[in-house]
């Protein structure tokens, strides 16, 4: 089983594009390897933690350590109060990679040598493990970037289809 730890960004993005009427979350439940997907929740983003996801996603929380490495350290690299305390929930529990369209974020995972991927990824798991078609994840990625297209600019869906053509 795969752990993948979700920034809360890339979680709201999957919302509202279920919003629009792409399915993404029931898919989950379809993978022949099943992902474990944890998310650290911002406050203001409970409100999109809804049922739907529940079953396929659980919140976690930050320790008191976490929390307060991240409110001493947030502004030594640029990063918010979140993605500092992202980045130090990363680094300390055992997750296979993490998940976060933040160019900043993903560029401090790196350097701390964890494995880290884009929201779009997920997508491509899923169509790894034909649970989704090509054609299926490249339309829900094509949703995503009308969500997103600051951080789903063209650069990253030239990425994703780039890897989502590498599957046979």
């Amino acid at each position: 089983m795969k752990r993948i730890l979700l920034d809360s960004c890339v979680l709201i993005d999957y919302f509202k594009t279920e919003a629009k009427g792409f399915e993404f979350f029931r898919f989950l439940s379809q993978c022949n390897e099943p992902l474990a997907i944890d998310v650290l929740i911002e406050e203001e983003c409970h409100d999109y933690y809804t049922s739907s996801a529940q079953h396929f996603i659980s919140i976690i929380n930050a320790t008191e350590e976490e929390n307060a490495y991240a409110e001493e350290h947030q502004y030594d690299s640029g990063l918010s109060f979140y993605d500092m305390l992202f980045w130090k929930v990363a680094t300390e529990r055992n997750f296979d990679f993490c998940c976060t369209n933040d160019k900043l974020l993903k560029t401090k995972c790196i350097q701390s040598g964890l494995e880290v991927h884009g929201g779009l990824y997920l997508l491509y798991l899923l169509a790894q493990q034909k649970v989704l078609t090509k054609p299926h994840a490249k339309r829900i990625a094509d949703a995503l970037q009308q969500t997103n297209p600051a951080f789903i600019n063209s650069n990253v869906m030239a990425q994703f289809i780039n890897l989502i053509n590498t599957l046979n």
